[in-house]
This record gives structure tokens, sequence and C-alpha cells, in this order.
């Protein structure tokens, strides 16, 4: 769970204001063409100022127009902060078949989840603190101080103990506030961590016992960005693992032919590789000194030798590698076969009630990801679903199951809503509990959507070259 985050009670709804009032309505209505208004009229700035002799603002109207911008982003803000806090009471997010607010706020407002985060933290801080959302209403904090504040509780208490330290904040919360007013947004995130402090009764807490963590991100250039950050032993473990390996693979580039106008590789490089090495070494700790590598192919493809690919090479979490990687890894790999032909790999008909771990394999191999519609969890998340039940002779097969992330998975068996998969199409479509049907779109893209009269055609054309 997020620092500071808590859980937010659904609230009743028998106060004029439940879904589909019609004094909800209205205001929603107005909100909707107020956003309207302002983004004609940003189409007329921007016109305005258009590139051309003459037409560029003076410094002082380049001044008010970003003042003004920041009034404008506060009330963003604000509704954002609004929706978020609306999402959690309602359960909307469990209706649109997301796992939590922030996970519904980051896909249908169009958000980075770690702005979905910052959001979902300030709603508790919202929800909790009255005199704090006054203070948001009126202009006085911003986004970055509810996020400070909600950081104050520790994220590990839970229950009773958690209610007690939003009680105990919100006992100072004119303190707060005067903070705000009297220092900058750093001064600010000191103050509250000082508050964390006195608050946590187990003292200030001691960063060299708490887990370790590791993130691993795919970047937009291809590349991949490696984070940790370790506790002190763990630390320390790795840091002596690696200056070990390192220096092995220095004596090795000492050894190495030198290439022309590289005499030294840097010291980043060489860890790199060795941290890679240390990784290969443990995926073939079972049968030591090789890499146990699970390789798919169609008959067809090794038919043609190579010719025809129809998907490059791919680890089990559903990462693309090149060429080169895998057939350095196929030089010293345990290769474990699954054969394809025409589609049809692995049946088990009746005498297998869960799926085998070579037919996971292929599941994954062919599915990739969840097929929940608008899910990506990768392979290495899911279960083997069985479109038509055991219970009902369904077969443990290929053509009968697909991958669905645990989280689908228990919405499908435990909240009633219905899964088929659709052959023809090749998807599988979801209906809720109620029997609606449902859409997975992001909905902040719908007004636009709307708007645009060429949509269908052009989705009609991606849909045909994608099956050409």
């Amino acid at each position: 769970m997020a620092a500071g985050a808590s859980t937010i009670e659904p609230q009743s709804t028998d106060s004029g204001f439940a879904d589909g009032t019609a004094a909800v309505d209205a205001l929603l209505a107005e909100l909707d063409a107020l956003a309207g208004r302002a983004a004609t009229v940003l189409d007329r700035l921007d016109a305005a100022t258009e590139r051309g002799e003459g037409r560029q603002l003076t410094s002082v109207a380049a001044r008010r127009a970003a003042t003004l911008t920041t009034r404008l982003a506060q009330v963003a803000e604000r509704s954002a902060t609004w929706a978020t806090l609306q999402v959690a009471r309602s359960r909307a997010h469990v209706d649109d078949a997301l796992s939590t607010p922030g996970r519904w706020v980051e896909r249908h407002l169009g958000v980075a989840k770690r702005d979905a985060h910052r959001l979902g933290r300030a709603a508790v801080v919202i929800d909790r603190l009255p005199l704090v959302a006054r203070a948001y209403a009126r202009g006085e904090l911003r986004l970055a101080h509810l996020d400070a504040i909600a950081r104050i509780v520790p994220a590990r208490l839970r229950g009773a103990e958690l209610l007690a330290a939003w009680e105990l904040v919100a006992e100072v919360q004119a303190e707060l506030l005067l903070l705000a007013e009297r220092t900058d947004l750093a001064g600010f995130e000191l103050g509250c961590g000082r508050v964390r402090d006195r608050l946590d009764v187990d003292g200030p807490p001691d960063r060299s016992a708490e887990p370790s963590q590791v993130w691993l991100a795919k970047t937009f250039d291809g590349r991949w960005s490696l984070v940790g950050d370790l506790n002190a032993d763990d630390g320390a473990l790795l840091a002596a693992y690696l200056e070990k390996r390192t220096r092995a693979e220095l004596k090795a580039g000492d050894a190495a032919p030198k290439v022309e106008g590289d005499d030294r590789r840097p010291l980043a490089e060489v860890r790199a590789r060795a941290l890679l090495s240390l990784a290969r070494d443990g995926a073939g700790a079972r049968a030591p000194g090789r890499v146990a590598l699970h390789l798919h192919a169609d008959l067809d493809d090794l038919a043609s030798r190579g010719v025809i690919v129809r998907r490059p090479a791919h680890t089990e979490a559903g990462n693309d590698i090149s060429a080169e990687t895998l057939w350095a890894l196929l030089a010293d790999a345990e290769v474990t076969p699954y054969y394809w032909d025409r589609g049809k790999p692995l049946w088990y008909g009746t005498t297998h009630r869960l799926a085998p771990d070579a037919l996971r394999r292929v599941l994954a191999h062919r599915d990739g990801t969840c097929r929940f519609p608008g899910c990506r969890a990768p392979a290495i998340w899911t279960d083997a679903h069985h479109d038509c039940p055991a219970s009902a002779d369904g077969t443990t097969d290929p053509c009968n199951c697909y991958l669905l992330c645990r989280f689908h998975h228990t919405l499908h068996h435990q909240q009633g809503w219905n899964l088929r998969y659709d052959p023809e199409q090749d998807v599988v479509r979801a209906r809720r509990p109620d029997g609606r049907p449902f859409d997975a779109d992001q909905r902040w893209l719908g007004h636009r959507h709307r708007r645009d009269p060429d949509r269908a055609a052009a989705l009609a054309r991606i849909a045909a070259l994608s099956t050409s």
C-alpha cells in the first residue's frame, strides 16, 4: 500500500446526492460546459499567438498567462482529487473491473502511476481532515501539500492503529496549515516528517531494517531502468558478490584483444555485465553451469529455417529479447521444447483439472498477458482459466483455456462477472454481475471519441491491418 494511504468507506446515498439524481446531473453538466468553454478559450489564445510578426505576447502578458494557468491547474488538481474520492467512496473501480481506486485513476484519467497514487493519498486526506479540505478548496494548499500530510501516517498501520493515527493528525490540522502558510513546500515536507516521527510510537523508522525493494521498468527508448533500495545486510551481500564478479570481468577484459579507440570500458558498464552474469548463474542454479531456457517454436517456423518469424523471442514475463541475446543464451542452455502444430499444443482433455506447468507456458506464449478486456498484467502474474468450467466437463486444452490475473480470476468466480471467449474475434468479452456489458475504453478519451466522426472508420482500418 502506498505511504499514507488508507481505505475510504462508501458513503450513504440517501442525502440527495446519490448517483443519477437531478441535482448531481445538473452540476456535472455545468462542470462539463465549463471545461468545454476553457478548452475553447485556449484554442482561441493559441490561434491568436501563432508564430508571426507582432503576434507574440509581451512579457507582462506572458506572466499574467502563467499566473492564470496556475489557477486553472489548482482547479484541475482539486477536481481530480474530488473525483478520486468519489471513485473510492462508491467503489466505482470495482464496477470497472480494476482492483484499486489508484488503478482506476491511472487508466481512466490518463495520468501516470505515480500521479495516480498521489491523487489517491490526497483523497484520503480530504476525507479525513476537514480543516485541510477547506483550505485546499480555498486554494491555500496544493496537491503536494496533501501528499506530504498523507505521508505522516506510517504505511504499515492497519485497523484501529490506522484510525488512531488519523485522529492524532486531525488534532494538529491547524498547526499544519500555519506551517504551510509560513514555509515553502520543502520546509512543509520537513515539518510533516517531524510530525511523523513523533506520531510513530516506535520512534523514527530504522531505515537499515526495512525490507529491500527493487524496481525494474522499460523506458521509452527500449532500454531498461533498474533502481534498488536495499537494507544494510542485503546491500552488503550484493556489494560483495558484485565486487568479486566485477574484478573477474575486468580481468577478462584485460585478457581480451583491445578495440581500436576503446582502451578502457566504463566501470558502470563492467558492473552491469557482472550483475547480469550473477543473474544467469542464479537462473541456472538447478542445472549448474547452464541456463534453463524455455523455447516456444511453431513447427512451420522450424521447417522454414527461421525465414518466417511470427513473434520475436521473449521471456516468461513477456518481454522481447534480441536475436543476438537469444543465440547467446542457446549456446549454454538446457532447452525445453514445446511443440505447436497449427495452433494445437498439449491437449489434456478431462484428465487434468488444473493446467500442468507445460500447458501454462504454452498459454503464456500464446496470450502474453491477462486476457480480461483492458488488462495488461504479464503472464507470470496469471492463472489458467477454463472458459467452459471443469465442473461442466470443460477440457484442459488450449482452445478452452486462457490467462487471467488473480484479481480478474477472483472477479469472475466470486463476484459474479461473466466471461466468454469469442473464437472468431479472438477476444474475451465480459459482463458485469447485473448483465451490463463491460467496455474497457479509457474514459478520459470518451469526449474526444464522441466528437470524432472518423474514429469508427479508423478503428476498422487498424483491425484490417492487424489481421492481414
